[in-house]
């Protein structure tokens, strides 16, 4: 999936939740979305693809489609062209899950990962530094330091340096195909 496949997505997400007239956070959010639905999606492939189950997954089109018709689309390919017609084509706000490390506090310790199986444990140190305390799967190593304002879910997290044993370490972008899938709060 491109970067510009995940951010549509997300626009079709924002879309869905606005045209849904709220934010899906429970359960019963996802299970209530499946009912109102024409078409059927069941919650558990809902909740899949909002990440509130584990990683997110690729989405098939046919999801897509159904979702993209619920917001006043003729399927996933009219909406995708849409948003080329819209705000959303070069700038947009958008709202999306993330750690901003002003609001972290010294010892605070999360997870977070992207594809394919990346897992990576942090700690935040203060000022906008944190330590992997863990790494699965990903060039980042125990140990490792950087410095970064905030981490967003659905985009790259890029870390202009990292710091390995007292020494600077290039350049690292995580997530680089799909962003940051999941952000899990300790």
């Amino acid at each position: 999936m491109t970067d510009n496949t995940q951010l549509e997505i997300t626009f079709l997400k924002q879309a869905v939740e606005k045209q849904f007239a709220r934010r899906l956070a429970t359960s019963a959010d996802f299970a209530a979305l499946s009912e109102d639905l024409e078409e059927s999606l069941s919650p558990s492939t809902l909740k899949r693809l909002w990440g509130y189950v584990g990683m997110e997954v690729e989405p098939r089109t046919s999801t897509l489609d159904v979702l993209s018709r619920y917001v006043g689309y003729r399927d996933w390919r009219a909406f995708r062209a849409g948003l080329l017609n819209s705000s959303f084509s070069s700038s947009a706000y958008f709202n999306s899950e993330r750690i901003d490390s002003q609001e972290l506090q010294a010892g605070d310790v999360f997870q977070i990962g992207w594809r394919p199986d990346r897992i990576v444990t942090l700690k935040y140190l203060g000022n906008q530094r944190f330590r992997v305390d863990a790494s699965e799967n990903s060039k980042l190593q125990e140990g490792d330091e950087f410095t970064v304002s905030s981490i967003v879910k659905g985009f790259p997290m890029i870390i202009p340096e990292i710091i390995r044993d007292n020494k600077p370490v290039s350049s690292y972008i995580a997530g680089r195909e799909g962003g940051i899938i999941f952000i899990k709060k300790s």
